[in-house]
Formats: structure tokens, C-alpha cells, sequence
């Protein structure tokens, strides 16, 4: 036997079988450094918002005084990754008027006109650090829209209508303006961030009014309100 080869191979062993403990380590500190990170990043939001919207329905400021109808939103969304978030959200607005009564054209008594959409969506976020102060967005979806028609003693439409639903908006970190408070909301609700939202939403909902003709109940929203992350 040649010492000098046998030498040789034990050093070549105790190489591989370190360098394999060295692959094995970096692997599992990865592993471990990714399980981390999805463990304290979060995994759901829920939003509250209040907005204005704007009907598309021709001549709407003429049916009634205002030419908008004041929003109220809330929204469930679970982050697949960072990044991208599936979500549901259900609005609710009413207004009472008096005038022409937009699904079926004829001259009405008092109005109560509600609609009630609930769209499910999609949204990607330009969010690249949890310290980032500024995240816009972009989402869209569909939307099943619930709508109400009521004249005073006089008879009721109602009914419900499929349409699309699409939003962006620009968020902004409030936790870098109060630490403090961000901490205590963390350590006694769960709420890792919380961000002030401005966003411009827009959905369609078709009809057919009494003549047959094709009504969009649908319009643009103007939204404001807080995110909170869990």
C-alpha cells in the first residue's frame, strides 16, 4: 500500500463529507430563515373605507339633488405572497330623492334607491420592505351588485346584476409616524401595519329597464380609509 495515496484519500473523504455538513447547514439556515420569515410576515388585511360614488346613469344629478352617493366599504383579503392578495369586499350606499326614477324613466314621489355590491378580487402591491412608507396598488375583480328601488306608495324594483370591478390606489405606512402607538396596536390587537388608503375603484353593473333598454347602475368611487394587517 502506498502511504502517501491513502493520505491522499482520507483527506479527499474527510473534504467530502465536510463539505457536504456545509451544504446541509446552508440549506437548512435558509430554510429556517425563509419558515421565519413567513411566520412574522402577515398573512391578512382587512380594510374600512368611506367614499363618494359617481353614477354613470345619464342625467343622475337631475333625478336627485346630489350628483353622488356617500360609500361605505369593508374588505378581507389573505396575502398569497407579499406582494399579491385575493380578497372580498361589500359596500353599501343609499339615497333618498324625489324626481324621475332612473331604472324605468317615469316621474316618482319620494326615493329610496340602495345598492349593495360585493366584488371578489385580485390586487398586487409595490411593497418591497416592511418599513416601505409608500405601497401603491393595483386590483380588479368581479363584482355581484344588489339593487333596490322604492317609490313611497308606490311599487319596488329591485334584483341583482354580474359586472366588473377594478381599483388603484397609493397606501402610506402610518407606523413610521407613531412607533409607539404601532407597538401597542402590534402587542395588544395582533395589527402588525396600519396604512391610510386613497384609492379610485370603478364597477359595471348592467340592467334591462322596463323598455328593454340597456342601464348601467354601475359608476366611479372615491375612496379614503385605514388597512390594517394581521
Amino acid at each position: 500500500m502506498n502511504p502517501p495515496t491513502t493520505l491522499f484519500s482520507h483527506f479527499i473523504c474527510f473534504c467530502r463529507s465536510h463539505l457536504l455538513i456545509c451544504i446541509v447547514g446552508v440549506v437548512l439556515s435558509v430554510a429556517t430563515t425563509k419558515a421565519l420569515a413567513d411566520e412574522t410576515r402577515p398573512y391578512w388585511s382587512t380594510e374600512i373605507k368611506f367614499g363618494q360614488f359617481h353614477p354613470v346613469l345619464e342625467e343622475w344629478d337631475k333625478f336627485y339633488d346630489d350628483d353622488y352617493m356617500k360609500q361605505y366599504s369593508v374588505a378581507l383579503a389573505y396575502k398569497i405572497l407579499r406582494q399579491l392578495e385575493i380578497g372580498l369586499e361589500a359596500s353599501y350606499l343609499s339615497l333618498n330623492g324625489r324626481g324621475v326614477l332612473p331604472l324605468n324613466n317615469q316621474v316618482g314621489g319620494e326615493i329610496d334607491y340602495t345598492l349593495v355590491p360585493v366584488s371578489a378580487y385580485v390586487t398586487l402591491r409595490a411593497i418591497f420592505s416592511e418599513s416601505q412608507l409608500i405601497v401603491p396598488y393595483i386590483g380588479g375583480g368581479m363584482t355581484r351588485t344588489s339593487y333596490k328601488q322604492k317609490v313611497n306608495e308606490g311599487e319596488t324594483s329591485k334584483g341583482k346584476t354580474n359586472g366588473v370591478y377594478y381599483k388603484a390606489g397609493i397606501q402610506f405606512l402610518l407606523d413610521r409616524l407613531d412607533i409607539g402607538s404601532a407597538n401597542a396596536l402590534q402587542r395588544d390587537f395582533g395589527i402588525d401595519n396600519t396604512y391610510l388608503i386613497f384609492e379610485f375603484s370603478k364597477i359595471t353593473a348592467e340592467i334591462d329597464d322596463v323598455l328593454g333598454n340597456e342601464v348601467d347602475l354601475g359608476g366611479k368611487n372615491y375612496f379614503f380609509g385605514l388597512l390594517f394587517e394581521l
